[in-house]
């Protein structure tokens, strides 16, 4: 019996050194980190940020009057002492014209570089009658030219016919009175009497004639009637209809003044407009406002003396010369463009902006898929392990992988958070702008005329020089 036992004894201490055998050499699995699946934080809601609207291009017009009267400086007119009125009574002048080489008559609007204003016509062409009215409005009594051409003619022909006997013998009262008729019926007479050849009595007949034409007042007669001073001075004192002055025109001309640089920058316009248009500054064309502008400038002058007819003695003497924006206003417009020039820059924030945000929820999502899967894992491993100690190291990588996707999570939740609350801010105008800027546009356009239009600008133009050179100068005339 005792045998028997011991042997049981040992077959079952056999039995459980196997059992223990085998358990020590079975396969090991991770227990679960969780009783149920953790939740996982929802996406922060945001919205993303729509570009600032940026303004339209706008066009812009700079408009520049220049004029600024030229007056004649000081030491470019003398009166001594000027012209006097006597008892009250306007002084009398007649004007003197100077000759001209061509012995023609122009006009100021004939486009050449340099043009003499006055022709030789023995009547006023139009720059004479704006040097009348200028004398009128000063003061002055203007005499009619045409009745000292007559006189002066009529002196001529005396003189001419004086040496000739038979027309200064017995004639004289009849020619003067334009009586011709009577002298021609004399002659004939003469002839019928047998006092004069028929050859005679033809030649005398013809004189007449002659004389006659010569003597009409409105006939034309020599182109240079006028232009010998002396004799116009002669014929300004003699006879019923004299003058006091002698207005001497020396010379009037009109021409380029060449290309001229007139500078802009200190009109009061052109600061007003830089005022409204901080961005903008003087420099270089497109992109800044040229500090000067030019042009090709027109110039007109004149020369004259006044002259007392009694004494022959010159009361006053001046010149003056005048350019083209101080006789007329001239027109400069200069178009503007004004560009927003930092679209790039203020967009381009909100651009970084919206991209960063989908960024951090792209990534916030990739972390939680992990996390998720993770989780998974950690609710029901069915992975074994070798040993207890590869089973625990297994275990301690997942807990290490979980919290790192979970500092993340709430890393990237806060960001989101941060960049929804720190939004782009801007300032209630935060635009930069530049400026194209178009090459000045002058009117009238005083450079070769493009058309008729353009032409008869010129025209106008031209005439305002010789309007404005005359009034400032005889305006410098003191009538005391």
């Amino acid at each position: 019996m005792f045998k028997v036992t011991q042997m049981l004894f040992k077959r079952g201490a056999l039995l459980l050194l196997v059992v223990m055998s085998l358990v020590a050499c079975s396969k090991k699995i991770m227990d679960p980190l969780y009783e149920r699946l953790p939740a996982i934080p929802a996406v922060p809601d945001y919205e993303l940020l729509d570009p600032l609207n940026v303004p339209s291009d706008k066009q812009l017009q700079l408009n520049i009057n220049l004029y600024e009267e030229s007056l004649p400086d000081e030491g470019n007119y003398v009166n001594s002492p000027g012209a006097t009125s006597i008892n009250g009574a306007r002084p009398s002048v007649i004007i003197a014209v100077p000759a001209e080489e061509s012995g023609k008559q122009r006009k100021f609007e004939e486009g050449d570089d340099e043009e003499s204003i006055f022709g030789t016509s023995g009547y006023y062409n139009e720059a004479e009658q704006y040097v009348e009215k200028d004398l009128l409005r000063k003061g002055f009594s203007v005499l009619d030219r045409s009745k000292f051409e007559a006189k002066l003619r009529d002196l001529r022909d005396k003189a001419a016919y004086g040496e000739r006997s038979w027309l200064s013998r017995g004639y004289e009262k009849y020619l003067e009175n334009g009586e011709y008729d009577v002298v021609k019926e004399d002659l004939k007479n003469q002839y019928d009497n047998g006092n004069l050849s028929l050859t005679e009595y033809q030649t005398k007949v013809a004189e007449v004639d002659k004389y006659s034409q010569r003597a009409l007042p409105g006939k034309k007669r020599d182109e240079n009637e006028m232009n010998d001073i002396a004799e116009v001075i002669r014929a300004a004192q003699t006879g019923a209809d004299q003058a006091d002055y002698l207005l001497q025109i020396n010379e009037v001309k009109m021409g380029n003044a060449g290309d001229r640089k007139l500078s802009i920058q200190n009109l009061p316009e052109v600061q007003n407009f830089m005022i409204e248009n901080t961005g903008l500054s003087f420099g270089r064309l497109p992109y800044s406002l040229p500090a000067q502008i030019s042009a090709n400038w027109f110039q007109s002058s004149l020369n004259a003396k006044l002259i007392e007819i009694k004494s022959g003695s010159i009361v006053w003497l001046g010149s003056h010369e005048i350019e083209s924006w101080a006789a007329d206003e001239v027109k400069v417009t200069i178009n503007v463009t004004k560009k927003v020039a930092n679209e790039d820059e203020v967009n381009g924030v909100i651009s970084d902006y919206n991209r960063r945000l989908k960024a951090k929820e792209q990534r916030l999502k990739k972390v939680q898929d992990q996390l998720r899967n993770n989780y998974t894992k950690g609710m029901s491993p069915s992975k074994t392990y070798e040993s207890t100690e590869a089973m625990e190291k297994a275990e301690r990588d997942m807990k290490s992988k979980i919290r790192q996707l979970e500092d993340e999570q709430y890393a990237l939740i806060k960001d989101i958070e941060r960049l929804t609350y720190d939004t782009p801010r801007f300032s209630e105008d935060p635009w930069d702008y530049k400026y194209v800027v178009q090459d000045p546009i002058i009117e009238p356009d005083l450079s070769k005329p493009k058309n008729k239009l353009e032409e008869r600008e010129l025209k106008k133009h031209k005439a305002q020089l010789i309007k404005s050179v005359s009034r400032l100068l005889i305006n410098t005339i003191e009538i005391n």
